[in-house]
């Protein structure tokens, strides 16, 4: 069950980076035909596109810590003895897990704030608190991800499995 559930929020992890990455092509495309031709509402088209990435950016921080891609110190992993790898996987993940539960919370407290203000973009007139969704879901996503990979490293190593680094177990 565990395994379905994490299974739709990587699906829907990819699906929502691949609708904003054709979003991003898209109004990027629109705007610059916007430059050279009198389309009223290019700048529409620039808070789109800005708005996306910054969405695009959040949510592939998650992909990065689902895959273990994020930055890291690689120079720890040659230095230490491989039998201590998979501990300094769970460490890694430890403080990634601290880290972004942290700004979690921080950024989930401005979200209401961001409503009470009844903020508003200015070419979209959006609320802009839609607009800071992103920073919460992308942490929290940062977050469980950590989890899921500190739990993954734990099982790897009641299992026996000291000599390998966690990217090549199987999951």
């Amino acid at each position: 069950m565990k395994h379905k559930i994490l299974h739709i929020i990587e699906t829907a992890e990819n699906v929502l980076l691949c609708i904003c990455m054709s979003a991003l092509v898209l109004t990027c495309f629109f705007q610059v035909i916007g430059r050279y031709t009198p389309l009223p509402f290019s700048s529409a088209f620039e808070e789109i596109a800005v708005n996306t990435f910054v969405w695009m950016t959040l949510l592939g921080a998650g992909v990065c810590v689902r895959t273990r891609s994020h930055m890291r110190m690689d120079i720890i992993d040659t230095v230490l003895p491989a039998r201590f790898l998979p501990f300094m996987d769970i460490l890694r993940n430890g403080i990634v897990l601290l880290v972004f539960g942290f700004a979690c919370k921080i950024s989930a407290q401005y979200i209401p704030i961001a409503k009470r203000t009844g903020m508003t973009t200015s070419a979209l007139d959006l609320p802009q608190y839609i607009l800071y969704l992103a920073l919460p879901l992308g942490f929290a996503l940062m977050v469980l991800w950590s989890v899921v990979n500190i739990v993954s490293g734990v099982q790897g190593l009641r299992k026996g499995n000291t000599d390998a680094p966690v990217e090549e177990r199987e999951e």
